[in-house]
């Protein structure tokens, strides 16, 4: 069973969570409030230009329909590409053609 599935989603439960990820954040790459809040775990190929973002899939990123909210995605998408971008496991230097 992962930790997902064996976190209890009850209110006490989750503001343990957001408090846990508030003593954990920092401004800094991989270490944001929401980073920590929703558990994601980075992985880069800079061979293949790839960032990898897994998080639990848990309840807490459900629609009203009880599936994963497209915004979710969106900002999974957006998170990754701002760390490919802007270099965040080594500095690049950025060409525009």
């Amino acid at each position: 069973m992962t930790e997902a599935q064996e976190f209890q989603w009850t209110k006490e439960a989750l503001q343990r969570r957001a408090a846990e990820a508030w003593e954990e954040a920092a401004l800094t790459p991989e270490r944001v409030f929401l980073f920590r809040f929703l558990q994601f775990q980075f992985t880069y190929d800079d061979t293949r230009r790839e960032c990898r973002i897994e998080c639990p899939v848990t309840p807490v990123l459900y629609n009203p329909l009880g599936m994963v909210h497209g915004g979710i995605y969106t900002y999974i998408a957006d998170t990754a590409i701002g760390h490919l971008i802007f270099g965040i496991r080594r500095p690049r230097m950025l060409r525009w053609n």
